[in-house]
């Protein structure tokens, strides 16, 4: 890896990810200039979806970034590199996010994560941490979350069939929160590379 392309995996390390409640992909980067869009759902508490589109793009040689929407109003951008790669592939995601709703204040979101795998599955852990302004709540669960907070531990699992053009992607994602009960997030998602 030449200097220009380590420069960029570094800052994509410190300023970027993509995890809000779920995850729906693989430790695999996509090869550079290649482009994947996106889209999934996570079911979130007795009664809510979480949708979500998005899109990634291969940057370098084992390093890939991501831009995703997810409702009620998240905006994530992540960097994904590619460190290990023989039989089990490994990679580190990092990368924030920005809550867009103005009228429950403002949240920030950084996520560090470790994703392993191979082709039809994968397992990864993420923290969770946000910095947050006003009143915070989403789908109806309201936060007691102030300032800048450690929130939860994510472990994540996932099956993903396809490997050409068309991925379809199952997973369930556990949050172990600091101060409150664990809960489940399963999630379904679709990927078309181009």
């Amino acid at each position: 890896m030449n200097s220009k392309s380590v420069f960029s995996f570094l800052l994509l390390f410190l300023f970027t990810s993509c995890i809000p409640y779920s995850t729906l992909q693989t430790p695999e980067t996509l090869p550079e200039g290649k482009f994947e869009l996106n889209g999934g759902a996570g079911w979130v508490g007795e009664t809510a979806f979480a949708l979500e589109v998005g899109s990634r793009y291969g940057l370098f040689d084992k390093v890939d970034m991501g831009l995703k929407f997810a409702l009620p109003g998240i905006l994530l951008l992540d960097g994904k590199y590619k460190f290990y790669d023989s039989g089990i592939k490994a990679s580190a995601d990092m990368g924030v996010s920005y809550y867009l709703d103005a009228t429950a204040g403002s949240a920030f979101g950084f996520y560090p994560m470790i994703l392993i795998g191979q082709e039809v599955w994968y397992a990864g852990v993420k923290g969770n941490f946000f910095s947050t302004a006003g009143d915070f709540s989403t789908f109806g669960m309201k936060s007691d979350v102030k300032d800048s907070h450690y929130l939860a531990t994510s472990l994540v699992t996932g099956f993903c069939f396809g490997k050409e053009k068309t991925r379809l992607l199952f997973e369930l994602n556990t949050f172990i929160p600091v101060d409150s009960k664990v809960f489940f997030v399963p999630s379904v998602g679709v990927a078309y590379r181009f």
